[in-house]
């Protein structure tokens, strides 16, 4: 069996036509942003460590990350840290998007719902360093995490 003229055109516009539609669906993808939309945003990991004193109320793995109210991570762990005798700490691991930076002096609580039993963890300050000082900020300033 040989192949005609009419077969290697065939071929060469199947080629162009699987080449043109997944050039179409790169550019949909990167001007829609839909990566960003079906995956997410890059994010990055922290740690926080609570006193037992302070308590954790019903934070669990899946709670909810605020930032000014606004929703923007979520908490992957919630553990005692049994290391230490007598236990004194609870350590939580969350995730919140990669260009919002936090610094080692920002201030993140424990809230819960007025009428739920649910948490967050609400971070009403990411923190400053010495390059980005406003002038509001006291204390000493801080490193990025």
């Amino acid at each position: 069996m040989s192949v005609t003229d009419g077969g290697v055109n065939n071929v060469k516009a199947g080629c162009f036509v699987v080449a043109a539609l997944a050039t179409g669906l790169v550019v949909i993808f990167v001007l829609g942003d839909i990566w960003n939309r079906v995956l997410g945003p890059a994010t990055t990991d922290y740690r926080a460590s609570f006193q037992i004193s302070d308590g954790v109320g019903y934070l669990k793995s899946g709670s909810e990350v605020r930032l000014g109210g606004v929703g923007i991570g979520q908490v992957h762990r919630v553990e005692l840290v049994t290391s230490a005798d007598p236990v004194r700490t609870i350590d939580i691991e969350f995730d919140i998007p990669s260009d919002i930076a936090l610094y080692s002096n920002a201030v993140a609580t424990i809230q819960s719902g007025l009428i739920s039993s649910d948490s967050f963890v609400q971070i009403s300050s990411v923190g400053w360093d010495q390059a980005n000082r406003s002038t509001g900020d006291r204390g000493e300033p801080g490193t990025r995490l």
